[in-house]
């Protein structure tokens, strides 16, 4: 009885497996490239974004080099792809338990251009996706673009609970060089 019972599994489990290459889903949808290039780091804001983080109780976690990343436009029905070396990521988490015992975290991904010039060109294009008919086209998460001179930085989390952080990070990213209590900015150039 065992054998039968285990050929009928085996020849079942065969005729269930397939090498049909016509059910794999292709992605027709058309595509806009914007091109990222590596710059130097702008160590003076960034110096100051950890300082503000570590004030606030947050670190940064983990940080790589990312290849390319996609938005989606629900209005023009396009993927608006970034691509190049100028691709950063960062997971940032609070350190210091709120009061029910969580810890805020999101993830900041920061495009470099060559001039602010291409930064302002893409935050239009990308800011215009995230702000589409298809509110979920991009995920439910919350998120905030901003651009500095010449990198977009692009916070999003998994919780809408965490947009207050995001928001108050981004800001703080703005202010950066607008104030005179800022050393070495770039405003003061």
């Amino acid at each position: 009885m065992k054998p039968v019972a285990i050929l009928i599994l085996l020849i079942t489990s065969l005729a269930c497996t397939t090498n049909d290459d016509s059910t794999a889903v292709v992605n027709t949808t058309p595509k806009e490239i914007i091109y990222t290039i590596d710059q130097p780091t702008n160590k003076a804001l960034f110096d100051f974004f950890k300082e503000t983080l570590k004030a606030d109780t947050f670190k940064i976690e983990n940080s790589r080099k990312e290849r390319n990343f996609v938005w989606r436009d629900g209005k023009r029905k396009v993927d608006i792809v970034a691509k190049g070396k100028g691709i950063h990521w960062y997971y940032i988490k609070r350190q210091k338990a709120k009061p029910d015992y969580y810890y805020p975290d999101f993830v900041l991904y920061v495009f470099e251009f060559k001039d602010s010039i291409a930064a302002q060109s893409h935050f239009k294009t990308i800011d215009a996706a995230l702000h589409t008919h298809d509110d979920f086209a991009n995920g439910k998460g919350p998120n905030k673009l901003i651009r500095k001179g010449n990198e977009l930085f692009y916070f999003t989390s998994r919780a809408e609970m965490f947009r207050g952080y995001l928001s108050h990070f981004a800001e703080e990213i703005e202010a950066f060089g607008n104030t005179k209590d800022v050393p070495d900015s770039p405003a003061k150039s």
